[in-house]
């Protein structure tokens, strides 16, 4: 479509704001300028081709595992360049989202990426940078000292922190140590007797892992 963005121009700087239609991210425009001089005798037109800057609407994760981290990044950009605490990852995808499977992920690690988008002649728009922690996870679980009323429980991993359930009663949460001593067993701990605990992790960010028993 052609639309005139500006008239009598005094100036030698013209910011379209509109493009006479609206601009849009990442688009090619055809610009005519055509100068006058004191008698309003036109010029030749001079044509200069403009594309603007890509833009990301919003970046956010989706599926957190303890070795993978999805991406989501929708906008209108030809491709877009993908850093993990500033090395790049990928740097040239034109999709709009991207699972990070490195091999140097680890459990209950906090990850930083930046996206930076461009368009289709590679000039760079605005970045969205965000922050998250992959999921935790628990390596072993092993008993310490137990005696007629108490059972000790060793927890290691990598956590912040976790909750610990017989069957479905909960017997203690967001412990942070690595070594919980139950003297409850939610109904008390009695001599010479059963008992399954369940080990729930959680990272920072509460998000839930997978539980162990």
């Amino acid at each position: 479509n052609n639309a005139i963005v500006g008239t009598n121009i005094t100036g030698n700087t013209l910011v379209d704001n509109s493009g006479g239609i609206g601009l849009l991210a990442n688009q090619a425009y055809d610009y005519n300028i055509i100068s006058y001089n004191g008698n309003a005798l036109a010029s030749a037109p001079i044509s200069v081709s403009i594309v603007t800057l890509p833009a990301i609407t919003t970046a956010s994760f989706g599926t957190i595992d303890l070795s993978s981290i999805e991406l989501s990044y929708p906008g209108v950009y030809s491709f877009v360049s993908i850093s993990r605490d500033g090395s790049i990852i990928n740097g040239n995808t034109s999709l709009s989202t991207y699972i990070d499977t490195s091999s140097n992920l680890s459990p209950n690690q906090s990850y930083t990426y930046t996206i930076t988008p461009y368009n289709s002649i590679s000039i760079s728009g605005s970045t969205q940078t965000i922050s998250t922690y992959t999921a935790p996870d628990i390596t072993s679980i092993t008993l310490g000292t137990i005696t007629t009323n108490s059972i000790a429980i060793n927890v290691n991993g990598y956590y912040d922190h976790y909750d610990i359930l017989i069957g479905a009663n909960t017997v203690a949460t967001n412990i942070t140590g690595v070594t919980y001593v139950d003297i409850s067993g939610y109904n008390g701990i009695i001599p010479d007797a059963s008992y399954n605990y369940t080990i729930i992790p959680y990272n920072v960010n509460n998000l839930v892992g997978r539980s162990e028993e």
